[in-house]
């Protein structure tokens, strides 16, 4: 038969910036893993979570998995992108990043956009800079 496959590490629902922080680094380069666990946080929870807490960072690896995880499954994350727009500090964590920071949300809206068509993501993408 086939050889076992390797459990993914499961993470609890984080109840901190923090923890969602440190368990987004762990996890970093684990897809299947990755996905399981940004898909369980509620995005209604991403204010109580992060507070005023959320930095470029987080908000980097959050964006990252949309698109490495989600997106490429043909799974929409609109209703996440808008939640996190909503978090203190959005617009501070969005200013630091680089060019190839950038280049992460462009890619994730143009797989939005190829999704749900140019029209649903457009203002969305205005607020993400892209």
């Amino acid at each position: 038969g086939a050889a076992p496959k390797t459990p993914a590490l499961s993470l609890p629902v984080p109840r901190s910036a923090f923890q969602l922080s440190k368990d987004l680094q762990r996890l970093s380069g684990q897809s299947d893993a990755l996905y399981s666990y940004v898909k369980a946080i509620p995005s209604t929870s991403y204010a109580s979570i992060l507070k005023q807490s959320l930095d470029s960072d987080v908000l980097l690896h959050l964006l990252t998995a949309y698109r490495d995880c989600f997106t490429r499954r043909g799974e929409s994350v609109l209703k996440q992108l808008e939640a996190l727009r909503r978090v203190k500090r959005f617009e501070t964590a969005l200013m630091l990043f680089g060019s190839s920071d950038k280049q992460v949300i462009q890619d994730l809206f143009d797989q939005l956009s190829a999704i749900h068509g140019e029209d649903d993501v457009s203002n969305l993408r205005r607020a993400y800079g892209a």
